[in-house]
């Protein structure tokens, strides 16, 4: 048997791969409101330039497990969501969209859009793609990170030891 050469960043695994939009209307008026042109997120998200960032997604995944990794223009986040998400986010999805049509300053996430990959006989895999909140800027030097969470559940909180009460 032949040996094929390989090319870093391309894979050809010769097979079917499906993938299925949620809610494709709404997804595309949310990227309308934030100036994202279609072909800049598939740019964006092309796999041959983001091999590196996939064989790395999920290094320090946080508690649910998710895997997740940049673009490699840091633009965006494309992680996996469970069913139970998807399903919480499309009965939200009118109420975000509104919040998001209402309020063009505001710093919630800007999620571009949901997707289901089938490869093969393959579970499915649903995935969304987020704005980064954190792009990366020339010249600047991130001293702290803050990942706020709503959720009280699995969570401490550092008692500061030099206030007296």
């Amino acid at each position: 048997m032949e040996r094929e050469a390989v090319t870093e960043g391309t894979l050809n695994l010769n097979r079917s791969v499906t993938i299925k939009q949620f809610a494709p209307n709404v997804f595309r008026e949310i990227r309308r409101l934030n100036n994202i042109k279609d072909e800049d997120l598939m740019k964006s998200l092309d796999p041959a330039e983001n091999v590196k960032n996939i064989q790395n997604a999920g290094e320090g995944a946080g508690a649910s497990g998710s895997f997740f990794f940049f673009a490699s223009d840091r633009k965006f986040i494309m992680k996996t969501m469970s069913s139970r998400e998807v399903n919480q986010m499309i009965r939200i999805l009118p109420s975000y969209y509104e919040h998001l049509d209402k309020n063009k300053g505001t710093m919630i996430a800007k999620i571009f859009g949901m997707f289901e990959i089938r490869i093969d006989m393959f579970e499915p895999i649903s995935v969304m793609i987020m704005q980064n909140t954190l792009p990366a800027v020339p010249n600047t030097e991130l001293h702290y990170v803050f990942d706020m969470k709503g959720s009280q559940i699995n969570r401490e909180v550092l008692k500061d030891r030099s206030t007296t009460h």
